[in-house]
C-alpha cells in the first residue's frame, strides 16, 4: 500500500517559487496498478520523484507498508527503494 497526506513540492529558482504539487492526498491499495497522466508541467514527474524520496518533498508523508518513508536514513531508503519500480515515459535508445 502507498498513501500520500498533504504532499507539497516548491522549487525555488531566482528568488520565485514555483508549486508543483499542493496538498496531495492519494492511496494506492496493495495489487492495484495505476497511471499517472496530465499535461506537461502538470506535476507527474515531481509527484513520483517525492513518492520515492528522489526529491524531498517541502512537506507531507509518504506511507509506503506502514512505513513513512519521509523519516528514513539513507541506507535505508536504497533498500526500500530496490522493491519499487518505476517505468519512465521516455525510454533512452
Amino acid at each position: 500500500m502507498i498513501k500520500i497526506v498533504n504532499l507539497s513540492k516548491t522549487y525555488e529558482k531566482d528568488k520565485k517559487s514555483v508549486e508543483a504539487l499542493k496538498n496531495i492526498n492519494l492511496e494506492v491499495k496493495k495489487g492495484s496498478i495505476h497511471g499517472i497522466i496530465g499535461l506537461s508541467g502538470a506535476g507527474k514527474s515531481s509527484l513520483i520523484r517525492c513518492i520515492n524520496r528522489i526529491e524531498k518533498p517541502t512537506s507531507g508523508e509518504v506511507w509506503i507498508k506502514d512505513v513513512n518513508i519521509m523519516n528514513l536514513s539513507n541506507k535505508e531508503l536504497r533498500n526500500i527503494r530496490k522493491k519499487i519500480g518505476m517505468i519512465f515515459q521516455n525510454l533512452i535508445s
